[in-house]
């Protein structure tokens, strides 16, 4: 057996140039491949954050996902109901990244549930305050107001969905005359129609959340912030859906909310933050 070895050095000479030229040409796309991914992922949407929230909470919410958007990249999504709706919506499988409720109770209703057992955050507490449609003399105390002969009809958001319907209930039973108040009372889905229907007529009294009174025009209304002791158990809290697509994101927008960065946004609204709630309750029973 003879070997050419003119030949074989001839196809090693090929054969190496063939491998330097591959490897050349696979370098080049390499790189032209991860430049078009790099552009790809520049031009890619933001991921987007599903966060059921209280209707009583969504305008204060509206400015701290601005904020909170600004300084990440991620596109945040409100979900608007009442606690109760979103809390049996959330045990039935909505897909929400965070949950946002105007008290306590209704999220540790869900917390049992395999889906929602994270950890609760108190991030303010939410105050109840009482609107009128009706002129009433300066120094009117709310429970004067409330049984004002001129009121048809007093809107209460509905007490099994809406925490602030459930405090607006234990406050009238509070009243000397609440059998007669009762007569007068129509429920509301939640404190967005509750005040809804004061400014409409539909109703000239109702019971709303504070923070409402800062968000939106109600210039022409009386009102009546209530102090008997309620804020302590109208704790705003949020937390994780366990089946979060996107737990990590959803973290940050709890830790943001939870920060000294949101007290600012979040006391503009009317609400007071954890570390003042012994203040808070030190008011109790001065209207």
């Amino acid at each position: 057996m003879s070997i050419d070895c003119d030949k074989e050095a001839n196809h090693t000479v090929k054969f190496v140039y063939l491998l330097r030229l591959f490897c050349t040409y696979s370098f080049f796309i390499a790189i032209l491949l991860s430049i078009l991914a790099c552009k790809a992922n520049q031009h890619s949407d933001p991921p987007k954050l599903l966060v059921g929230t209280a209707s009583s909470l969504e305008y204060l919410l509206e400015d701290l996902v601005a904020d909170f958007e600004s300084e990440n990249d991620v596109e945040v999504i409100l979900v608007i109901g009442s606690s109760g709706s979103l809390a049996q919506q959330i045990s039935a499988g909505a897909p929400l990244d965070v949950f946002v409720s105007a008290n306590r109770s209704m999220s540790s209703r869900i917390k049992k549930s395999a889906l929602l057992n994270n950890e609760i955050h108190t991030f303010a507490y939410g105050k109840l305050a009482l609107v009128s449609n009706l002129n009433f003399k300066a120094g009117t105390t709310w429970e004067t107001a409330i049984a004002d002969k001129r009121i048809e009809y007093i809107s209460i958001p509905n007490p099994e969905l809406a925490p602030y319907g459930t405090k607006a209930l234990e406050v009238l039973r509070g009243v000397v005359n609440y059998n007669e108040l009762a007569k007068r009372i129509v429920f509301s889905s939640n404190v967005a129609s509750s005040l809804e229907f004061v400014k409409s007529g539909n109703a000239q009294a109702g019971f709303i959340s504070l923070s409402q009174f800062y968000s939106e025009l109600t210039n022409d209304l009386s009102i009546w912030e209530i102090k008997k002791c309620t804020q302590a158990e109208l704790e705003q809290t949020i937390l994780i859906n366990n089946l979060s697509s996107y737990p990590a994101l959803a973290q940050s927008f709890v830790d943001y909310v939870m920060s000294d960065a949101s007290s600012k946004i979040i006391e503009s609204f009317g609400y007071t933050k954890e570390t003042n709630k012994s203040k808070e309750l030190d008011n109790c029973g001065q209207n």
